[in-house]
């Protein structure tokens, strides 16, 4: 399944967007252009299949695991509440991230909105070891 990330470097003030194939990102992380770190993780409209489910999470761990401090923010459009239920648990427990919803009166005008009532935005960063989410506050 194919995907994308937008990857952020804050140190060179850089971003860019990377296709991702979360199958084979699921067993290896290609070389990405930039390199790792990132300070930022990026996706939209990920969560729709139960059967892609496990290699978009293990890709999230993936690159977190050569990027700890990067922050993850994913927008969902929630199709299926068991599927969206089930990913927010694999985050937060088999990930063990930080994991808060941004509440929609913070997004700009127009995903605030009424026509935006299924959209739900995610932000999940690594725990520190004393169980706090590392890095700056989540949410």
């Amino acid at each position: 399944m194919r995907g994308s990330a937008f990857v952020r470097r804050r140190r060179r003030k850089t971003s860019s967007v990377c296709k991702l194939d979360w199958i084979t990102c699921a067993v290896d992380v290609p070389a990405l252009t930039p390199a790792p770190p990132y300070d930022l993780i990026v996706g939209a409209d990920v969560v729709y299949n139960e059967k892609y489910l496990p290699a978009f999470v293990a890709t999230i761990d993936l690159l977190l695991e050569q990027s700890p401090r990067a922050q993850v923010y994913v927008a969902v459009d929630v199709r299926d509440e068991g599927l969206v239920r089930r990913f927010e648990a694999a985050l937060a427990e088999q990930l063990r991230l930080a994991v808060k919803v941004i509440p929609k009166k913070k997004l700009p005008e127009p995903y605030n909105g009424p026509d935006w009532v299924h959209a739900t935005v995610y932000h999940a960063m690594r725990r520190a070891p004393g169980g706090a989410a590392a890095g700056e506050a989540c949410g």
